[in-house]
């Protein structure tokens, strides 16, 4: 039985690309935040025209494509969908060969786990186990963010800080998600760490990565990286939004009325 919600998710074309779009415009935002906060030099618009690029490939392909291979239905994926992620692979090959060696070998390790993340078959390599695909995709995300472009070495100690405080964030998140989209979970077969803990158990979880986040923003305030104004307003951010997805989310059921990645760019602005 496929799950309504992936029918209309990835069934319709325009659906995913909609969705891609959305990422495509989603992480440049989050870099630029990124390149802003430990002041490197500009990045060149290649950057960012590639991580658009392959964000939106990304997506695309394991919304409209993925979901043909794990069902093998009659309704194989059209030429279009394939001209689409070629016309996507060209340009983003090139902007490849421009960067230096240290952002190819993490750029081909993330492809590699991207990879690997998605479903060619009828199995989720990635997915049999809990909390391997949340963390999975946090990695991913941050290692793209922090640690692919930009003089890492000369801000090693602060992008650390930042990054893991990021990842704590990012892990809240996809937890309440896989929470949220639980049942399709179940009729997939998959084994995600919200369908094997009781509700309560996973707010706790949720929340103690919310708290572990703030005590790295103290930490952040006493390195004079941020004020104690910066602190106090995400303090009070996190508060109104772990109301928000608790509400929406863990006690109604809810979907939410706006995607709440845009909270992702309201943190990094802090």
């Amino acid at each position: 039985m496929i799950p309504n919600r992936v029918l209309s998710i990835s069934k319709r074309r325009t659906n995913a690309i909609r969705s891609s779009l959305f990422y495509a415009i989603l992480l440049p935002t989050l870099l630029f935040q990124v390149n802003n906060i430990f002041a490197f030099e500009s990045l060149s618009l290649s950057v960012y025209t590639f991580t658009s690029l392959t964000t939106f490939a990304a997506y695309f392909y394991q919304k409209q494509i993925c979901f043909h291979f794990h069902y093998n239905r009659n309704g194989n994926t059209g030429m279009y969908d394939w001209i689409l992620l070629a016309a996507l692979f060209i340009p983003a090959y090139y902007f490849f060969h421009q960067f230096n060696q240290q952002s190819q070998v993490i750029l081909f390790t993330l492809t590699v786990i991207g990879l690997l993340y998605h479903n060619h078959s009828r199995f989720y390599l990635f997915r049999n186990i809990p909390l391997v695909k949340n963390i999975c995709i946090c990695t991913c995300w941050v290692l793209l963010l922090f640690y692919t472009f930009g003089d890492i070495h000369s801000t090693f100690e602060k992008r650390l800080i930042y990054s893991v405080d990021f990842f704590f964030i990012l892990l809240a998140q996809s937890l309440l998600f896989d929470y949220r989209d639980r049942l399709d979970d179940l009729s997939f077969g998959h084994k995600t760490f919200s369908n094997h803990f009781l509700l309560k158990s996973l707010k706790s979880v949720i929340l103690i990565l919310f708290v572990l986040s703030l005590i790295l923003e103290c930490f952040m305030v006493y390195m004079n990286w941020k004020s104690c104004w910066n602190l106090l307003s995400l303090f009070v951010i996190y508060c109104f939004y772990f109301i928000f997805l608790n509400t929406y989310l863990l006690r109604s059921g809810t979907r939410f009325p706006f995607n709440p990645d845009i909270f992702l760019v309201i943190k990094l602005s802090l």
